[in-house]
């Protein structure tokens, strides 16, 4: 693990409000900086001579404040840039807005290459999220949710690289906590339990873990009914083909209860709506789920 560092960021706030849910990560990223200058080249966030003094960086204006004043400064154009969520977001220089990268994966530990290359600062890997659901300890689940959301704000100041090759960011997609249905199912591997109940304990302390002191955004999925999927055409996506019937009893008794304890009760910053139908209706397309989510929790 690397030397740890204590770092100072901003609070996560949940996602019930469409325009703190879409610029939080990016809030965190250009105001949470706080290393010298001269550790950015070209000045970055709240540091760089174009934003220093705009009212989105004044930290005694409220959360909401200052995301108005960054949004109305924005172009529609680099408005609609930031609605996408499967690789880097480009940067705004006359703002102070630094490229941001929503992709980073942390299922079981911050999936990103050593810093130096040689093995010296390396992630922190923890078992299949099974593994750790099995210690039935809530500490346990909290702490891996600290680590990950430590180091991923390191990466992100040390100038680190996530999958791909990107550019870390602070928005991490942890904890995935859809529940176990059928050990056949391909992504079993990342979920924690069979049990919804369990689901959500470890959703809500890993949640807790990631956003501590506002070091991460915590990204829970996949939501809804991500449990099963099929792929008789091995040409074709079988998850994106998928739709799940699900009763309102199963609903509520069983794949709703992980993501209600983890973005209702833990504030988890976000969470990514699942590749199957709901239904009949896509889930990244779902207006209840989304209600739900933003309006309801």
């Amino acid at each position: 693990q690397p030397q740890r560092k204590k770092m100072i960021g901003t609070t996560a706030v949940g996602p019930q409000n469409t325009m703190l849910s879409l610029f939080l990560p990016l809030v965190a990223a250009a105001v949470a900086v706080t290393v010298a200058k001269e550790d950015w080249p070209n000045g970055m966030g709240c540091v760089s001579e174009n934003a220093r003094d705009l009212p989105y960086c004044d930290v005694t204006l409220s959360v909401e404040e200052r995301l108005s004043d960054l949004s109305s400064r924005l172009s529609r154009e680099e408005l609609v840039s930031r609605l996408q969520s499967n690789g880097m977001v480009p940067s705004v220089d006359r703002v102070g807005l630094p490229e941001f990268n929503y992709r980073v994966e942390a299922v079981h530990g911050l999936e990103a290459f050593c810093i130096d290359g040689k093995g010296d600062w390396c992630p922190t890997y923890f078992p299949i999220a099974q593994g750790v659901a099995a210690s039935f300890n809530r500490s346990v689940f909290e702490n891996m949710g600290v680590v990950i959301g430590e180091e991923a704000k390191i990466w992100a100041q040390k100038h680190g690289l996530a999958k791909s090759s990107r550019p870390m960011g602070t928005s991490v997609r942890c904890p995935m906590i859809n529940v176990i249905r059928d050990p056949r199912w391909g992504r079993a591997d990342e979920a924690p339990s069979e049990d919804p109940y369990l689901t959500g304990v470890f959703g809500y302390y890993a949640t807790l873990g990631v956003q501590r002191q506002g070091n991460a955004a915590a990204e829970a999925k996949h939501f809804a009914a991500y449990d099963l999927e099929t792929n008789a055409d091995y040409q074709t996506d079988g998850r994106k083909g998928f739709d799940a019937q699900v009763t309102a009893f199963d609903w509520t008794d069983s794949y709703v209860v992980p993501f209600e304890m983890t973005i209702r009760d833990a504030k988890a910053s976000s969470y990514m709506c699942s590749y199957n139908a709901v239904n009949g209706t896509p889930s990244c397309a779902n207006s209840k789920l989304s209600s739900l989510a933003k309006d309801d929790w």
